[in-house]
């Protein structure tokens, strides 16, 4: 009996066999190769640091003790570089009248002391009553002008009471009088101050000795000195913001006593220049000056920029771990900083945290 020849399998049959056998090992390879590709390129990617966009930040702070005398900004106003931040007031002004009574006491002291010598010195006892006649004068101006400044700062306040209908008119009329009678005694005495200056420069006297100064003399030199001193600190000195910005911090408030390099305000730029990166150990590679990379921000859409590095540190250095984008369980990790320039097409504030990726060397 001859054998049956063998029955065909059908081409479906065949299809169907490979589709339950072959494919799915083949989409399994597929998917697990797309799969190393991107977690290698996408997820985690091979050279990445983090940073942040650096915030260019100036200190105002107090050059000498004193008092602050006007806060003339609030917090989160904007200034431009050279505005005026406040007012300093160097030295107390109670303090200022007592070495002005001290000075003009001692003033009074040489003027009657020089009496015995006129008959033998008169142009010189004339020259130094000229100049004894205007540091009096000077005296008295610089008492008047803290009188002043003082009457100024309480018709101000009157004034603002006086509008909120806190305080009476006469009160009002009161301190706006005072302030007015200062005002016109200043005026008239900077014009006779005026005066005898143009005498004293026009004054000749007679030289007895080159280079040496007699016992009046130098007594008045030592009183003219205190003077100078009394003047350059009897008004309150103006300080300046350095950079255009915001005012982000006001730590001290009008009255308040100050020492040296005690901050009064802080003023942050608006605009940044620079990131600082962090390369976290160990080391998968060295980033180089030049280098291209991209500077991801952390916002929901993730947006990406071209930038590159500026320069590289010299050490490590410890940063934060909330810069992370998981932050770990230590405070501080230790990295390589690395400075790169801002993201062409990225909006990104100062202080923002953004993430650096490195392009890989060709």
């Amino acid at each position: 009996m001859e054998p049956l020849p063998p029955i065909p399998t059908p081409a479906s049959q065949r299809f169907r066999e490979f589709r339950i056998r072959v494919m799915p090992i083949i989409f399994f390879l597929a998917v697990v190769t797309a799969a190393v590709f991107l977690w290698k390129d996408v997820a985690i990617p091979p050279m990445m640091a983090v940073g942040f966009v650096e915030t260019n930040v100036a200190n105002v702070a107090a050059p000498m003790p004193g008092i602050v005398a006007e806060m003339s900004v609030k917090r989160f106003q904007s200034v431009k570089a050279g505005d005026q931040i406040c007012k300093l007031m160097l030295r107390d002004p109670q303090g200022l009248k007592a070495e002005l009574a001290s000075v003009q006491a001692e003033i009074q002291n040489i003027t009657i002391g020089m009496g015995p010598a006129l008959g033998q010195v008169r142009a010189q006892l004339d020259y130094f009553n000229l100049r004894l006649q205007l540091m009096k004068e000077r005296g008295e101006q610089a008492t008047q002008l803290i009188a002043l400044e003082q009457a100024e700062g309480d018709f101000k306040r009157a004034q603002e009471l006086f509008t909120e209908k806190v305080l009476n008119a006469a009160k009002f009329e009161q301190a706006k009088t005072l302030r007015d009678s200062l005002v016109a005694s200043v005026t008239e005495r900077s014009n006779l101050l005026q005066t005898l200056d143009r005498e004293l420069k026009t004054f000749v006297i007679p030289e007895h000795g080159s280079g040496s100064l007699n016992p009046i003399q130098a007594a008045i030199a030592v009183q003219e000195a205190k003077l100078h001193e009394i003047e350059a600190a009897q008004g309150p000195r103006p300080l300046f913001s350095p950079i255009d910005g915001m005012v982000t911090f006001v730590s001290r408030q009008s009255g308040e006593a100050v020492t040296a390099g005690t901050s009064l305000v802080t003023v942050s730029a608006v605009d940044a220049d620079q990131i600082i990166a962090f390369v976290r150990q160990p080391l998968s590679f060295q980033p180089k000056q030049g280098m291209a990379v991209h500077v991801r921000s952390r916002t929901p859409r993730r947006q990406t920029g071209e930038a590159r590095v500026i320069q590289v540190g010299a050490h490590m250095e410890a940063f934060d771990t909330a810069m992370l984008p998981i932050p770990g369980t230590r405070p501080t990790e230790w990295g390589l900083p690395v400075q790169i320039s801002m993201a062409r097409g990225l909006s990104l504030f100062p202080g923002e945290l953004v993430d650096i990726i490195f392009d890989k060397p060709k």
